[in-house]
């Protein structure tokens, strides 16, 4: 069964809505990481896990700084075409449908990304922690 255009927008509303959420909750996990991140840097005084750990502050700071900002505006500018259409204001449908994917695309790949660096932080953390 096909959807309706009504029902399109509505989806992509709870979609958008979950980006939002997520961008958010990314947000704050990245604040988290780059405080235990200063700490075991201001800690550490082996050259080579300096080097790790400076790699993936810097992979923070670009994420909070370059990435979080960019989707956080985007989605702003997303979900307010998204207000309009669903008033009736703009009827801007068809181009916000391949905008839509486009963002969907976007989001998931950054997604995926965050995913591995999560990884790699929390292994780069646990070779620091003494063997029990």
């Amino acid at each position: 069964m096909e959807l309706t255009k009504s029902q399109h927008l509505e989806k992509s509303h709870y979609e958008t809505k979950q980006w939002i959420s997520d961008i958010q909750f990314w947000s704050d996990e990245l604040v988290f990481f780059k405080r235990i991140l200063s700490e075991k840097i201001e800690s550490n005084t082996d050259e080579r896990s300096l080097t790790t750990l400076n790699q993936l502050m810097d992979q923070v700071k670009y994420y909070q700084e370059k990435l979080i900002v960019h989707f956080t505006k985007v989605l702003a500018e997303h979900e307010s075409k998204l207000a309009h259409m669903i008033s009736g204001q703009y009827t801007y449908y068809d181009s916000y449908g391949s905008e839509h994917a486009n963002v969907s695309g976007h989001i998931n790949s950054f997604r995926q990304e965050f995913r591995v660096f999560k990884k790699e932080f929390y292994i780069s953390l646990a070779s620091d922690l003494p063997a029990s």
